[in-house]
């Protein structure tokens, strides 16, 4: 919502006038949008992995699975803002659009028949992913093995 928001009020533009070049400001968002994120991944992996959550499950693989998500949802958040110049509307519709890229996985939830290049393209939402992988760590901790470097 804030992108966007510079963008309305033409503060984005300012800066380019003011000699920002237009990787730096993107490249700002990217930065400080992961900063907050990171030290949240490190917070669920605390909750998750200290409160046996996850108990069989290595922490520092919790941790990459969590931040490369994070990463990734940086990366969705600015092409989503990118279409929007309306502040409130990108913030209703950036929502929904997370949401519609998450229901192929809840459409595909429990069969286990699709094939591994379905599974894969679907995985190219990263909403599907994350809900795809926790499924498997979910599994992999209910085998009592959880998911390990090895």
């Amino acid at each position: 919502r804030e992108i966007v928001y510079e963008k309305q009020e033409r503060l984005r533009d300012i800066m380019r006038i003011m000699g920002l070049k237009t990787w730096a400001y993107w490249a700002s968002w990217f930065c400080a949008s992961l900063l907050q994120l990171t030290a949240l991944v490190f917070i669920m992996t605390g909750i998750t992995c200290g409160s046996k959550l996850l108990k069989y499950s290595s922490p520092a693989v919790v941790l990459l699975f969590f931040w490369l998500y994070s990463v990734v949802t940086i990366a969705l958040s600015l092409l989503i803002s990118s279409f929007f110049s309306r502040a409130k509307v990108a913030a209703a519709c950036a929502g929904l659009v997370y949401y519609c890229l998450f229901m192929p996985y809840t459409c595909c939830l429990f069969d286990y028949a699709l094939g591994t290049s379905l599974k894969n393209a679907l995985c190219l939402m990263s909403p599907c992913g994350f809900g795809m992988g926790m499924e498997l760590i979910a599994m992999w901790e209910l085998l009592e093995v959880g998911i390990q470097w090895d």
